[in-house]
């Protein structure tokens, strides 16, 4: 099933649609969190909606799925399309995502936190480092990892950035088959996370 075969459905916002998930693309993603989960009612929070062709398909794995969307056009216009396609089990937020303002994240309790940072600068202008995206996740993943056991995020990356990252780790995966190195040390010494970086990697 296409999610956007049914004629009731709006789309108010030309560049959502252009970057939204293709129905593979969205089939994937929830089947990969259903498997992250590995229990039968997992919830997943997806903080940047758009859409809502994400959460759509995530309803279809989970028990519950938490809409967010900043943009009140792309809310209102989801809200009104989850109706037309009986996602009874998704709830709808409107809300910005920063410190001290994750209440409704804390009140839903997801499992599972995804996010699709937009990459459009200023002026629409596309840009490709993290930091650069909207929302910013490097400045709010100690949010992130407070209320949820597991994160997906879609960043995006080039080509060298995979060959790159790839190689990092085909090298750490032979040291620790080889036991040149323990999972430890490596955690201390390629995790960019200041929480597990220095317990061993272990996430609590």
């Amino acid at each position: 099933q296409q999610w956007h075969d049914d004629p009731r459905l709006v789309f108010p916002l030309k560049l959502s649609a252009e970057q939204c998930s293709s129905s593979n693309t969205a089939r994937y993603k929830a089947e990969l969190a259903q498997r992250i989960a590995d229990d039968d009612e997992w919830k997943i929070a997806d903080l940047t909606g758009g859409l809502g062709v994400d959460s759509w398909f995530f309803s279809q794995k989970a028990a519950a799925v938490l809409y967010n969307e900043m943009q009140d056009a792309l809310c209102m216009a989801a809200k009104y399309n989850f109706k037309c396609l009986g996602a009874d089990n998704i709830s709808v937020s409107n809300c910005m995502i920063m410190t001290g303002k994750e209440e409704f994240i804390n009140e839903f309790s997801p499992d599972i936190i995804y996010m699709d940072p937009a990459r459009r600068g200023e002026g629409g202008k596309k840009v490709f480092l993290i930091e650069d995206c909207t929302p910013d996740v490097l400045t709010l993943k100690d949010i992130i990892f407070r209320h949820a056991r597991h994160i997906l995020l879609k960043p995006e990356y080039t080509s060298e950035d995979m060959e790159n990252g790839f190689r990092v780790l085909d090298s750490l995966r032979t040291e620790l088959a080889n036991e040149a190195v323990t999972f430890e040390l490596a955690a201390r010494f390629y995790s960019e996370d200041p929480a597990t970086r220095t317990n061993g990697g272990q996430m609590a």
